[in-house]
Protein backbone atom coordinates (compact mmCIF):
# COMPACT_ATOMS: atom_id res chain seq x y z
CA UNK A 1 0.00 0.00 0.00
CA UNK A 2 1.42 3.51 -1.08
CA UNK A 3 2.57 6.06 2.03
CA UNK A 4 -0.43 8.09 1.28
CA UNK A 5 -3.09 5.78 0.96
CA UNK A 6 -1.69 4.00 4.26
CA UNK A 7 -2.07 6.93 5.89
CA UNK A 8 -5.30 7.94 4.64
CA UNK A 9 -6.31 4.33 6.45
CA UNK A 10 -4.83 5.46 10.09
CA UNK A 11 -6.22 8.49 10.24
CA UNK A 12 -3.29 10.62 9.19
CA UNK A 13 -4.04 14.23 8.29
CA UNK A 14 -1.63 14.81 5.09
CA UNK A 15 0.11 18.25 4.54
CA UNK A 16 -1.37 21.74 3.43
CA UNK A 17 1.29 23.73 2.83
CA UNK A 18 4.31 22.61 0.86
CA UNK A 19 3.45 18.77 0.71
CA UNK A 20 4.88 17.56 3.87
CA UNK A 21 2.87 15.24 6.76
CA UNK A 22 1.14 17.25 9.31
CA UNK A 23 -0.01 15.91 12.92
CA UNK A 24 -3.44 14.23 12.90
CA UNK A 25 -5.88 17.04 13.25
CA UNK A 26 -7.65 17.69 16.19
CA UNK A 27 -10.35 20.49 17.34
CA UNK A 28 -8.82 23.64 17.86
CA UNK A 29 -5.47 22.24 16.29
CA UNK A 30 -2.92 24.50 16.12
CA UNK A 31 -3.13 26.77 12.59
CA UNK A 32 -1.00 26.41 9.53
CA UNK A 33 0.89 28.95 8.58
CA UNK A 34 -0.73 31.65 6.50
CA UNK A 35 0.70 33.21 2.92
CA UNK A 36 -1.77 36.00 2.68
CA UNK A 37 -3.46 38.21 5.18
CA UNK A 38 -7.09 38.66 4.49
CA UNK A 39 -9.67 40.99 6.81
CA UNK A 40 -13.60 41.89 7.07
CA UNK A 41 -14.25 45.11 4.59
CA UNK A 42 -17.94 44.59 5.38
CA UNK A 43 -20.07 41.46 6.51
CA UNK A 44 -23.93 41.59 6.63
CA UNK A 45 -27.20 40.05 6.93
CA UNK A 46 -29.44 39.83 4.39
CA UNK A 47 -33.31 39.86 3.36
CA UNK A 48 -35.54 37.71 5.61
CA UNK A 49 -35.43 34.88 7.81
CA UNK A 50 -36.64 31.65 6.02
CA UNK A 51 -35.98 29.40 2.64
CA UNK A 52 -33.64 31.59 1.40
CA UNK A 53 -30.55 31.14 -0.85
CA UNK A 54 -27.33 32.91 -2.75
CA UNK A 55 -25.68 31.02 -5.27
CA UNK A 56 -23.88 33.84 -7.26
CA UNK A 57 -21.95 37.12 -6.90
CA UNK A 58 -19.95 38.80 -9.30
CA UNK A 59 -18.24 42.33 -8.70
CA UNK A 60 -18.24 45.17 -11.68
CA UNK A 61 -15.57 47.99 -11.76
CA UNK A 62 -16.33 50.12 -10.08
CA UNK A 63 -16.28 47.49 -6.73
CA UNK A 64 -19.96 47.50 -6.18
CA UNK A 65 -21.03 43.35 -5.38
CA UNK A 66 -23.92 42.11 -7.43
CA UNK A 67 -25.75 39.29 -5.71
CA UNK A 68 -28.24 36.49 -6.73
CA UNK A 69 -30.36 33.47 -5.32
CA UNK A 70 -33.54 32.84 -4.34
CA UNK A 71 -36.46 33.06 -1.88
CA UNK A 72 -39.86 31.68 -0.03
CA UNK A 73 -40.35 35.19 1.77
CA UNK A 74 -40.68 37.83 -1.39
CA UNK A 75 -42.93 39.76 1.03
CA UNK A 76 -40.91 40.04 3.39
CA UNK A 77 -37.61 40.46 1.30
CA UNK A 78 -36.02 43.68 1.11
CA UNK A 79 -37.54 45.63 -2.15
CA UNK A 80 -36.21 48.96 -3.29
CA UNK A 81 -38.59 48.93 -6.92
CA UNK A 82 -41.52 47.02 -7.91
CA UNK A 83 -40.96 43.65 -8.26
CA UNK A 84 -41.25 42.29 -11.29
CA UNK A 85 -43.82 38.79 -11.93
CA UNK A 86 -46.34 37.78 -10.26
CA UNK A 87 -44.64 36.11 -6.92
CA UNK A 88 -45.38 33.08 -5.51
CA UNK A 89 -43.75 29.78 -4.10
CA UNK A 90 -39.64 30.50 -4.77
CA UNK A 91 -38.94 33.82 -6.52
CA UNK A 92 -34.84 34.84 -7.86
CA UNK A 93 -33.82 37.49 -5.36
CA UNK A 94 -30.97 39.90 -6.83
CA UNK A 95 -29.51 42.93 -4.42
CA UNK A 96 -26.55 45.65 -5.43
CA UNK A 97 -23.83 46.57 -2.85
CA UNK A 98 -21.60 49.21 -3.26
CA UNK A 99 -17.73 49.26 -1.98
CA UNK A 100 -18.38 50.31 1.14
CA UNK A 101 -21.11 47.67 1.87
CA UNK A 102 -24.08 50.08 1.80
CA UNK A 103 -27.12 48.72 -0.05
CA UNK A 104 -28.03 50.15 -3.79
CA UNK A 105 -31.15 48.27 -4.54
CA UNK A 106 -32.76 45.11 -4.04
CA UNK A 107 -35.27 42.90 -6.18
CA UNK A 108 -37.55 40.05 -6.19
CA UNK A 109 -38.19 38.39 -9.30
CA UNK A 110 -40.46 35.52 -10.17
CA UNK A 111 -43.22 33.83 -11.27
CA UNK A 112 -46.31 31.62 -8.84
CA UNK A 113 -43.80 28.78 -8.74
CA UNK A 114 -40.32 27.77 -8.73
CA UNK A 115 -37.99 30.38 -9.50
CA UNK A 116 -34.12 30.15 -8.48
CA UNK A 117 -30.92 31.97 -9.71
CA UNK A 118 -27.65 29.75 -9.65
CA UNK A 119 -25.51 31.91 -11.72
CA UNK A 120 -24.44 35.44 -12.70
CA UNK A 121 -21.76 37.65 -14.90
CA UNK A 122 -21.43 41.09 -16.33
CA UNK A 123 -22.00 41.99 -19.44
CA UNK A 124 -19.51 44.37 -21.47
CA UNK A 125 -22.17 47.29 -20.94
CA UNK A 126 -22.43 46.87 -17.38
CA UNK A 127 -25.83 45.00 -17.41
CA UNK A 128 -26.01 42.00 -15.40
CA UNK A 129 -26.97 38.27 -16.67
CA UNK A 130 -28.42 36.15 -14.46
CA UNK A 131 -29.50 32.30 -15.08
CA UNK A 132 -31.13 29.60 -13.18
CA UNK A 133 -34.40 27.92 -12.93
CA UNK A 134 -38.02 29.26 -13.67
CA UNK A 135 -41.71 27.89 -13.56
CA UNK A 136 -44.48 29.11 -15.56
CA UNK A 137 -45.07 32.49 -15.05
CA UNK A 138 -41.77 33.75 -15.19
CA UNK A 139 -41.67 37.37 -16.44
CA UNK A 140 -39.95 36.61 -20.26
CA UNK A 141 -40.29 39.36 -22.77
CA UNK A 142 -41.74 39.95 -25.84
CA UNK A 143 -39.43 39.29 -28.52
CA UNK A 144 -36.80 36.65 -26.71
CA UNK A 145 -35.80 33.01 -27.62
CA UNK A 146 -38.54 31.54 -25.79
CA UNK A 147 -41.41 33.24 -25.05
CA UNK A 148 -43.49 29.76 -23.32
CA UNK A 149 -42.83 27.31 -20.87
CA UNK A 150 -41.87 24.17 -22.13
CA UNK A 151 -42.76 21.76 -19.41
CA UNK A 152 -41.78 19.47 -16.43
CA UNK A 153 -42.44 17.13 -14.37
CA UNK A 154 -43.61 19.25 -10.96
CA UNK A 155 -42.30 16.64 -9.01
CA UNK A 156 -39.13 16.54 -6.44
CA UNK A 157 -38.53 20.11 -4.06
CA UNK A 158 -37.54 22.06 -7.33
CA UNK A 159 -41.59 21.52 -9.37
CA UNK A 160 -41.52 21.85 -13.32
CA UNK A 161 -39.07 24.42 -14.50
CA UNK A 162 -36.83 25.18 -17.65
CA UNK A 163 -33.72 27.19 -17.35
CA UNK A 164 -33.74 31.06 -17.85
CA UNK A 165 -31.57 34.23 -18.55
CA UNK A 166 -32.22 37.74 -18.25
CA UNK A 167 -30.23 40.63 -18.35
CA UNK A 168 -31.41 43.62 -15.50
CA UNK A 169 -29.69 47.15 -16.07
CA UNK A 170 -27.08 48.03 -13.20
CA UNK A 171 -30.07 50.11 -11.24
CA UNK A 172 -32.09 46.88 -11.47
CA UNK A 173 -34.51 46.66 -13.84
CA UNK A 174 -35.84 43.62 -16.45
CA UNK A 175 -34.50 44.48 -20.16
CA UNK A 176 -35.41 40.97 -21.15
CA UNK A 177 -35.92 37.51 -19.82
CA UNK A 178 -36.12 34.17 -21.65
CA UNK A 179 -36.81 30.56 -21.31
CA UNK A 180 -34.52 27.41 -22.35
CA UNK A 181 -34.58 24.16 -21.98
CA UNK A 182 -36.99 21.09 -23.07
CA UNK A 183 -40.49 19.51 -22.15
CA UNK A 184 -38.25 17.58 -18.91
CA UNK A 185 -37.32 19.85 -16.30
CA UNK A 186 -33.84 21.97 -16.64
CA UNK A 187 -31.58 24.82 -15.54
CA UNK A 188 -29.09 26.97 -16.19
CA UNK A 189 -25.63 26.21 -13.85
CA UNK A 190 -22.75 27.96 -15.90
CA UNK A 191 -22.93 31.23 -17.57
CA UNK A 192 -19.91 33.37 -19.19
CA UNK A 193 -20.67 36.70 -20.85
CA UNK A 194 -18.18 36.96 -24.48
CA UNK A 195 -16.76 40.15 -25.48
CA UNK A 196 -19.54 40.96 -27.97
CA UNK A 197 -22.12 40.64 -24.99
CA UNK A 198 -23.60 37.22 -26.39
CA UNK A 199 -23.68 34.76 -23.39
CA UNK A 200 -22.35 30.94 -23.57
CA UNK A 201 -24.17 28.69 -21.20
CA UNK A 202 -24.13 25.14 -19.53
CA UNK A 203 -26.67 23.21 -17.61
CA UNK A 204 -29.16 20.31 -17.32
CA UNK A 205 -31.96 18.74 -19.77
CA UNK A 206 -33.63 16.10 -17.95
CA UNK A 207 -34.49 13.17 -20.17
CA UNK A 208 -36.26 14.72 -22.82
CA UNK A 209 -35.05 14.89 -26.62
CA UNK A 210 -37.04 18.17 -27.74
CA UNK A 211 -34.60 20.95 -26.76
CA UNK A 212 -33.65 22.82 -29.90
CA UNK A 213 -30.68 22.00 -31.21
CA UNK A 214 -29.24 23.92 -33.50
CA UNK A 215 -27.42 22.43 -37.08
CA UNK A 216 -24.00 20.68 -36.97
CA UNK A 217 -23.33 21.10 -33.08
CA UNK A 218 -21.51 18.67 -31.07
CA UNK A 219 -24.38 16.56 -29.64
CA UNK A 220 -27.54 16.66 -31.56
CA UNK A 221 -29.50 13.86 -29.94
CA UNK A 222 -29.95 13.42 -26.26
CA UNK A 223 -28.30 9.96 -25.61
CA UNK A 224 -28.53 7.72 -21.94
CA UNK A 225 -30.87 8.48 -19.33
CA UNK A 226 -29.99 12.55 -18.62
CA UNK A 227 -27.62 15.05 -20.83
CA UNK A 228 -27.00 18.42 -20.37
CA UNK A 229 -27.29 21.32 -22.11
CA UNK A 230 -24.70 24.20 -23.68
CA UNK A 231 -25.46 26.38 -25.95
CA UNK A 232 -24.49 30.36 -26.56
CA UNK A 233 -27.34 33.36 -26.57
CA UNK A 234 -27.08 36.79 -28.45
CA UNK A 235 -26.77 39.33 -26.45
CA UNK A 236 -30.36 41.01 -26.50
CA UNK A 237 -31.94 37.60 -25.78
CA UNK A 238 -33.42 36.92 -28.65
CA UNK A 239 -31.79 33.85 -30.54
CA UNK A 240 -29.22 30.78 -29.92
CA UNK A 241 -26.14 31.34 -31.36
CA UNK A 242 -25.52 27.59 -30.97
CA UNK A 243 -27.69 24.80 -28.70
CA UNK A 244 -26.68 21.79 -28.28
CA UNK A 245 -27.11 18.53 -25.65
CA UNK A 246 -23.69 17.29 -23.93
CA UNK A 247 -22.53 14.61 -22.18
CA UNK A 248 -22.68 10.60 -22.30
CA UNK A 249 -24.52 8.20 -24.11
CA UNK A 250 -24.34 5.08 -21.58
CA UNK A 251 -26.00 6.18 -18.55
CA UNK A 252 -28.92 4.77 -17.61
CA UNK A 253 -28.96 6.20 -13.97
CA UNK A 254 -32.39 8.55 -13.99
CA UNK A 255 -31.30 10.03 -10.79
CA UNK A 256 -28.29 10.75 -11.13
CA UNK A 257 -27.13 14.68 -12.17
CA UNK A 258 -25.71 15.28 -15.67
CA UNK A 259 -25.64 18.82 -15.13
CA UNK A 260 -22.33 20.86 -16.38
CA UNK A 261 -21.86 23.30 -13.73
CA UNK A 262 -18.40 25.09 -15.05
CA UNK A 263 -18.27 26.96 -18.08
CA UNK A 264 -15.33 29.92 -19.03
CA UNK A 265 -14.25 31.33 -21.99
CA UNK A 266 -10.23 31.48 -23.46
CA UNK A 267 -8.21 33.83 -25.10
CA UNK A 268 -9.00 32.25 -28.67
CA UNK A 269 -12.95 32.06 -27.77
CA UNK A 270 -12.81 28.15 -27.00
CA UNK A 271 -15.06 26.69 -24.40
CA UNK A 272 -13.99 25.00 -21.22
CA UNK A 273 -16.57 22.95 -19.89
CA UNK A 274 -16.46 21.12 -16.28
CA UNK A 275 -19.47 18.27 -15.50
CA UNK A 276 -19.70 14.85 -13.71
CA UNK A 277 -21.00 12.06 -15.06
CA UNK A 278 -21.49 8.61 -14.12
CA UNK A 279 -21.37 7.22 -18.18
CA UNK A 280 -18.82 5.89 -19.57
CA UNK A 281 -18.61 6.80 -23.02
CA UNK A 282 -17.09 10.24 -23.76
CA UNK A 283 -13.93 10.02 -25.32
CA UNK A 284 -10.48 11.53 -23.64
CA UNK A 285 -8.14 13.86 -26.32
CA UNK A 286 -4.66 11.86 -26.62
CA UNK A 287 -3.17 14.93 -24.88
CA UNK A 288 -5.64 14.79 -21.77
CA UNK A 289 -3.79 14.45 -18.34
CA UNK A 290 -5.72 11.81 -17.14
CA UNK A 291 -6.93 9.32 -19.60
CA UNK A 292 -8.34 6.85 -17.43
CA UNK A 293 -12.05 6.73 -16.07
CA UNK A 294 -11.98 5.94 -12.36
CA UNK A 295 -15.06 4.33 -10.90
CA UNK A 296 -18.55 5.98 -9.44
CA UNK A 297 -19.69 9.49 -10.45
CA UNK A 298 -16.53 10.86 -12.68
CA UNK A 299 -15.86 14.55 -12.78
CA UNK A 300 -14.23 15.65 -16.34
CA UNK A 301 -12.86 19.17 -17.92
CA UNK A 302 -13.69 19.81 -21.76
CA UNK A 303 -12.85 22.55 -24.21
CA UNK A 304 -15.06 23.09 -27.52
CA UNK A 305 -14.72 24.94 -30.42
CA UNK A 306 -16.30 28.60 -30.55
CA UNK A 307 -19.44 27.14 -32.48
CA UNK A 308 -20.01 24.21 -30.43
CA UNK A 309 -19.59 22.03 -33.07
CA UNK A 310 -16.09 20.01 -31.60
CA UNK A 311 -14.60 18.96 -28.66
CA UNK A 312 -10.79 19.69 -28.73
CA UNK A 313 -9.87 18.13 -25.68
CA UNK A 314 -11.39 16.09 -22.37
CA UNK A 315 -9.73 14.40 -19.43
CA UNK A 316 -11.23 12.82 -16.69
CA UNK A 317 -10.34 14.55 -13.04
CA UNK A 318 -10.49 12.29 -10.20
CA UNK A 319 -9.73 9.20 -7.86
CA UNK A 320 -11.49 6.31 -7.09
CA UNK A 321 -14.28 7.80 -4.88
CA UNK A 322 -16.40 9.94 -7.02
CA UNK A 323 -15.72 13.98 -7.90
CA UNK A 324 -18.29 16.61 -8.70
CA UNK A 325 -17.89 19.89 -10.05
CA UNK A 326 -19.46 23.17 -8.85
CA UNK A 327 -20.38 26.48 -9.92
CA UNK A 328 -18.69 27.65 -11.89
CA UNK A 329 -15.26 27.87 -13.24
CA UNK A 330 -12.98 30.55 -14.60
CA UNK A 331 -10.30 31.03 -17.04
CA UNK A 332 -7.33 32.93 -16.61
CA UNK A 333 -5.13 35.31 -19.06
CA UNK A 334 -2.91 32.29 -19.93
CA UNK A 335 -6.17 30.42 -21.28
CA UNK A 336 -6.13 28.08 -17.96
CA UNK A 337 -9.07 26.41 -16.61
CA UNK A 338 -9.97 27.33 -13.05
CA UNK A 339 -12.77 24.55 -11.10
CA UNK A 340 -13.47 23.53 -8.38
CA UNK A 341 -15.91 20.85 -6.80
CA UNK A 342 -15.98 18.10 -4.07
CA UNK A 343 -14.30 14.67 -4.02
CA UNK A 344 -15.19 11.49 -1.83
CA UNK A 345 -11.83 9.89 -3.21
CA UNK A 346 -9.64 8.90 0.21
CA UNK A 347 -6.75 8.22 -1.90
CA UNK A 348 -5.81 8.42 -5.32
CA UNK A 349 -7.19 12.00 -5.81
CA UNK A 350 -4.61 13.94 -8.35
CA UNK A 351 -2.87 16.45 -6.05
CA UNK A 352 0.00 17.56 -7.97
CA UNK A 353 3.39 18.40 -6.20
CA UNK A 354 3.42 21.21 -2.70
CA UNK A 355 -0.36 21.27 -3.41
CA UNK A 356 -2.52 21.03 -0.36
CA UNK A 357 -3.40 17.50 0.24
CA UNK A 358 -5.66 17.66 3.36
CA UNK A 359 -8.80 16.00 4.08
CA UNK A 360 -10.53 12.46 5.03
CA UNK A 361 -13.72 11.18 4.03
CA UNK A 362 -15.62 13.56 1.97
CA UNK A 363 -13.42 17.34 0.74
CA UNK A 364 -13.04 19.98 -1.31
CA UNK A 365 -11.06 20.72 -4.19
CA UNK A 366 -9.73 22.94 -6.31
CA UNK A 367 -7.65 22.98 -9.89
CA UNK A 368 -5.97 24.45 -12.93
CA UNK A 369 -5.82 22.89 -16.28
CA UNK A 370 -3.01 24.76 -18.34
CA UNK A 371 -4.28 25.74 -21.71
CA UNK A 372 -1.92 22.67 -23.32
CA UNK A 373 -4.18 20.45 -20.96
CA UNK A 374 -1.62 19.33 -18.75
CA UNK A 375 -2.72 19.57 -14.93
CA UNK A 376 -0.96 22.54 -13.51
CA UNK A 377 -2.23 22.19 -10.06
CA UNK A 378 -4.21 20.59 -7.97
CA UNK A 379 -5.57 20.51 -4.35
CA UNK A 380 -7.75 18.96 -1.61
CA UNK A 381 -8.79 20.37 1.42
CA UNK A 382 -10.85 19.61 4.09
CA UNK A 383 -10.84 18.00 7.64
CA UNK A 384 -12.32 14.90 9.17
CA UNK A 385 -15.86 15.37 8.79
CA UNK A 386 -18.22 16.94 5.01
CA UNK A 387 -16.51 19.17 3.16
CA UNK A 388 -17.21 21.05 0.04
CA UNK A 389 -16.37 24.11 -1.81
CA UNK A 390 -18.10 26.33 -4.87
CA UNK A 391 -15.72 28.81 -7.19
CA UNK A 392 -12.95 29.49 -7.82
CA UNK A 393 -11.75 32.98 -7.75
CA UNK A 394 -9.00 34.53 -8.86
CA UNK A 395 -6.44 37.82 -7.50
CA UNK A 396 -4.23 39.40 -9.49
CA UNK A 397 -1.07 37.37 -7.94
CA UNK A 398 -3.17 34.45 -8.85
CA UNK A 399 -3.92 33.24 -5.79
CA UNK A 400 -7.37 31.21 -5.97
CA UNK A 401 -10.16 31.74 -3.27
CA UNK A 402 -12.92 29.36 -2.73
CA UNK A 403 -16.19 29.20 -0.74
CA UNK A 404 -18.14 26.36 0.74
CA UNK A 405 -19.24 24.74 4.03
CA UNK A 406 -17.47 22.08 6.94
CA UNK A 407 -18.66 20.15 9.69
CA UNK A 408 -15.68 19.11 9.95
CA UNK A 409 -14.28 20.86 13.80
CA UNK A 410 -10.43 19.80 12.65
CA UNK A 411 -10.57 22.14 9.31
CA UNK A 412 -6.89 23.39 8.86
CA UNK A 413 -7.13 26.98 9.58
CA UNK A 414 -4.35 29.19 8.98
CA UNK A 415 -3.01 31.87 11.45
CA UNK A 416 -4.38 34.81 11.61
CA UNK A 417 -8.29 32.92 10.44
CA UNK A 418 -10.88 35.35 11.33
CA UNK A 419 -12.62 32.69 13.19
CA UNK A 420 -10.13 29.79 13.77
CA UNK A 421 -12.68 27.41 15.58
CA UNK A 422 -15.66 25.91 14.39
CA UNK A 423 -18.44 28.13 15.47
CA UNK A 424 -21.03 25.45 16.43
CA UNK A 425 -24.29 24.45 14.99
CA UNK A 426 -24.29 20.91 11.97
CA UNK A 427 -22.18 23.30 9.85
CA UNK A 428 -20.08 26.62 9.03
CA UNK A 429 -19.54 28.48 6.18
CA UNK A 430 -15.58 28.00 5.36
CA UNK A 431 -13.28 30.64 3.25
CA UNK A 432 -10.27 29.49 1.92
CA UNK A 433 -7.34 30.71 -0.34
CA UNK A 434 -4.30 28.64 -2.52
CA UNK A 435 -0.98 29.89 -3.74
CA UNK A 436 -0.51 28.73 -7.71
CA UNK A 437 1.38 26.08 -6.42
CA UNK A 438 -1.87 24.78 -4.48
CA UNK A 439 -0.68 25.65 -1.17
CA UNK A 440 -2.79 26.69 1.84
CA UNK A 441 -2.24 30.39 2.23
CA UNK A 442 -5.56 31.52 4.13
CA UNK A 443 -8.02 29.62 5.90
CA UNK A 444 -10.68 30.46 8.28
CA UNK A 445 -14.56 29.59 9.51
CA UNK A 446 -17.12 31.93 9.19
CA UNK A 447 -20.25 31.19 10.77
CA UNK A 448 -22.26 31.33 14.18
CA UNK A 449 -24.10 29.03 16.15
CA UNK A 450 -26.53 27.91 14.10
CA UNK A 451 -26.40 26.32 10.47
CA UNK A 452 -24.09 28.19 7.72
CA UNK A 453 -23.62 27.08 4.02
CA UNK A 454 -20.44 28.88 2.22
CA UNK A 455 -21.97 29.11 -1.70
CA UNK A 456 -19.78 31.10 -3.63
CA UNK A 457 -16.22 33.34 -3.96
CA UNK A 458 -16.11 36.34 -6.36
CA UNK A 459 -13.31 38.26 -6.53
CA UNK A 460 -12.23 42.59 -6.99
CA UNK A 461 -8.70 41.87 -8.24
CA UNK A 462 -8.57 45.71 -8.76
CA UNK A 463 -8.93 46.07 -5.16
CA UNK A 464 -7.87 43.12 -3.99
CA UNK A 465 -11.39 41.80 -2.35
CA UNK A 466 -13.19 38.54 -2.18
CA UNK A 467 -16.93 37.63 -1.44
CA UNK A 468 -18.23 35.11 0.19
CA UNK A 469 -22.14 34.44 0.35
CA UNK A 470 -24.40 31.79 1.17
CA UNK A 471 -26.82 30.67 4.27
CA UNK A 472 -27.42 31.18 8.39
CA UNK A 473 -29.77 30.86 10.72
CA UNK A 474 -27.15 31.70 13.14
CA UNK A 475 -28.16 35.31 14.70
CA UNK A 476 -24.76 35.71 16.23
CA UNK A 477 -22.46 36.12 13.21
CA UNK A 478 -19.76 38.73 13.07
CA UNK A 479 -20.57 41.94 11.04
CA UNK A 480 -18.71 44.56 10.07
CA UNK A 481 -20.28 47.85 8.22
CA UNK A 482 -23.22 46.07 8.04
CA UNK A 483 -26.29 46.79 5.55
CA UNK A 484 -28.37 45.27 8.02
CA UNK A 485 -27.52 43.60 11.36
CA UNK A 486 -31.06 41.74 11.99
CA UNK A 487 -30.45 38.44 11.70
CA UNK A 488 -31.85 37.25 7.94
CA UNK A 489 -31.78 33.52 5.92
CA UNK A 490 -28.31 35.14 3.75
CA UNK A 491 -25.13 36.80 4.38
CA UNK A 492 -22.82 38.72 2.37
CA UNK A 493 -18.82 38.51 3.74
CA UNK A 494 -16.41 40.37 1.51
CA UNK A 495 -12.67 40.22 2.64
CA UNK A 496 -9.63 42.87 2.20
CA UNK A 497 -6.79 40.73 1.02
CA UNK A 498 -3.68 42.24 2.48
CA UNK A 499 -0.19 41.52 1.59
CA UNK A 500 1.72 38.69 1.92
CA UNK A 501 2.25 37.01 5.39
CA UNK A 502 5.53 36.21 6.68
CA UNK A 503 7.23 33.55 4.72
CA UNK A 504 7.54 30.04 6.09
CA UNK A 505 9.57 29.13 8.85
CA UNK A 506 12.47 27.12 8.05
Amino acid sequence: MRWRELAMTVGIALGCGRGAPEAAAAPAAAALPARIEAALAYATYWGAPGGSALRSAVFDAAGNLYIAGGTDAATQWPQTGPAAGPLGGFDVIVAKFDASGSNLWSRVIGGTTEDYAYVSALAPDGNLIVGGRAGPGFPVTPGAFATKFAGGFAVGPHGATDGFLMSLTPDGDLRWATYVGTSGDDIVRALEVLPDGSMAFAGGAQEFDDLPVTPGVVKPKMGGAKDSLLGRLAADGSHVLFLSYFGPSDDTNHKQDETLRAIALDPSGNLWLGGTTQGTDLTPTPDAFQPERSTGSSAYVAKLTPDGRRIVYFSWLGGPGGEDVETEGRADASGAFLVAGGTTSESGFPVTPGACSQGAREDGWVARVEADGKLGMAARFGGSGRDHVFGPAEDAAGNLYVGGTTDSKDLPVTTGALLPRFAGGPSDALFAAFDRTGALAYATYFGGAGAEAGRFAAADAARGRVALIGETNSTDLTLHAAAQTQPGAVFVAVFQIGAPAAPDSP
